[in-house]
């Protein structure tokens, strides 16, 4: 334990030392691009370890100590963001690289009264994951079919994302100001684009189920996630879809819930084609373990990488030329992040490899090429320009139906009010 932590000590030393030459290359980067009047809007520092022996507790240890450095409080703002990383490899110059951007635990929130759900993203320090802004795990969670607690979201407004809602188990009905209303169960994928702008709600009590169903759930588990629209599309008319997951038939325990991935597209549900390569994934490792290969995306040469554990405990590890990289076990609640390059040169895939440690395991597996911008999120609004937020924040308050049309075939007297 003392040579760990002299080891430690020795590193956080030699990266302060690399920090302060860090520093100084940034400030001269900053004042170039200021006499040019360009905005920088990432900068992205990795760190080369080469201890194949380092536990994910260690890399956690040194991400905290380098994200001390003072070039975060010097340059950190709205058009600035700075991450840092690790890579624990010595690659070659033929592998596809792996990087280790943020592991960290789901946070508890009340999204109804009675119903709590698992914040996953945004996280602080990981506010995206390609084009996926936000991510809610609600459930599992059995109740009385007539008592609750049950999932009830009264209307309420989004711009410039899409909305995805996925269930394991149980019912819940959508209503929106386009006039849309879906019935959503296990496996099914309810799919809405925001634009510039719509109103929804989302139902799980007796009284409104019954409307769409005979038979009422007693339990209630699924994910939510936010994708941000592309700049160019943030102010499109909003639209619904609503369908099934797709069983990827190679791989018998994952379901394709929305995007492409290697041979298999989500059809049912168009995705703009400037929102670049995305996919959502289902995996169930109830009955085997699996390994899937990723495939090289034509002119996409980094993707994002989440993986949360919905249930249950798994160790992941990347595989290229028959080595294994970044092997990490993570338990429920858990989120990793990866960036993911393939190498320009390189025709062969790379793998990843998911093995459960306990009964029941289930993974969120998503990801995609990463934001050409940052986002703003504000509530339940994204936008590239604050102005935005502030003008939609405005149009909700005053509650102007002709910005944001009431919900069809609703009261209307739950809406949500602005925080």
């Amino acid at each position: 334990m003392l040579n760990v932590k002299i080891f430690l000590w020795k590193v956080s030393m030699s990266i302060y030392r690399i920090q302060k030459y860090i520093m100084k290359m940034q400030q001269k980067l900053m004042k170039k691009f200021q006499k040019k009047k360009k905005k920088i809007d990432l900068i992205h520092r990795r760190l080369l370890l080469k201890g194949k022996e380092l536990t994910s507790e260690h890399r956690t240890l040194l991400l905290k100590i380098a994200d001390r450095c003072p070039v975060h409080n010097t340059l950190e703002s709205d058009h600035v963001r700075i991450k840092t990383s690790l890579n624990d490899d010595d690659n070659d110059d033929h592998e596809n690289m792996v990087t280790l951007l943020a592991t960290f635990q789901a946070r508890s929130s009340e999204l109804s009264p009675g119903f709590q759900v698992q914040r996953v993203l945004p996280y602080r320090k990981q506010r995206s994951v390609g084009s996926f802004i936000f991510l809610d795990h609600f459930g599992p969670l059995d109740f009385d079919p007539t008592n609750g607690p049950f999932l009830n979201v009264g209307p309420h407004p989004h711009i410039g994302l899409c909305t995805l809602t996925y269930l394991y188990k149980g019912k819940l009905l959508h209503r929106d100001s386009t006039g849309a209303q879906a019935l959503i169960e296990p496996g099914g994928v309810n799919f809405m684009i925001a634009g510039k702008g719509v109103v929804h709600s989302e139902r799980g009590k007796p009284g409104d189920l019954a409307q769409a169903t005979d038979t009422l759930p007693n339990q209630c588990h699924g994910i939510q996630l936010w994708l941000a629209l592309p700049a160019s599309s943030q102010f499109i008319d909003p639209t619904f879809y609503s369908t099934r997951s797709i069983p990827m038939a190679k791989f018998p325990q994952c379901t394709l819930i929305i995007g492409t991935f290697n041979e298999y597209t989500q059809s049912d549900i168009p995705l703009l084609p400037q929102m670049g390569s995305l996919f959502l994934i289902d995996i169930d490792l109830t009955t085997k373990n699996i390994t899937l290969p990723l495939q090289k995306i034509p002119q996409q040469p980094l993707i994002e990488i989440g993986i949360f554990v919905v249930s249950g405990s798994v160790r992941i590890s990347f595989i290229n030329n028959n080595k294994e990289h970044h092997q990490t076990t993570m338990n429920q609640g858990v989120t990793a992040v990866f960036n993911y390059s393939f190498h320009a040169d390189d025709a062969t895939n790379g793998f990843i490899s998911f093995q459960s440690l306990e009964e029941n395991t289930r993974i969120a597996f998503f990801g995609g090429t990463p934001l050409p911008e940052p986002r703003i999120m504000r509530w339940n609004f994204v936008a590239v320009d604050k102005a935005d937020i502030d003008s939609a924040a405005q149009a909700w308050t005053n509650l102007d139906r002709s910005r944001f049309p009431p919900v069809v075939n609703e009261a209307n007297d739950d809406s949500i009010p602005l925080p």
